[in-house]
């Protein structure tokens, strides 16, 4: 699934929620381009941003509902150390 389009997150969901309930969502996508911040286009960054930290809060807002009707789910969110340390030419990557 395209976790930058919301429609793709939309079909996808829909297509799993329609065999049965979600009990666990593991949001585990991400891109990362390593170089001089400065290097890194603008469309770069935003697509980092997009798929690292938006297309998480698009798999959650898709799965939620569904787990709270069920009154049950767990949300597992991977991340990287990069997301606490900077570590050189990983500026946009750890910004996400």
């Amino acid at each position: 699934m395209d976790v930058t389009s919301d429609a793709a997150v939309a079909e996808g969901f829909a297509a799993i929620l329609a065999d049965g309930p979600i009990d666990i969502l593991i949001n585990n996508a991400g891109i990362m381009y390593i170089g001089m911040t400065e290097a890194c286009s603008v469309a770069q960054a935003t697509e980092q941003m997009d798929t690292n930290c938006f297309g998480a809060i698009r798999a959650m807002q898709a799965v939620l509902p569904s787990m709270r009707a069920a009154g049950r789910g767990l949300i597992i969110n991977t991340s990287s150390l990069a997301g606490r340390v900077s570590v050189p030419f990983f500026g946009t990557y750890c910004a996400t």
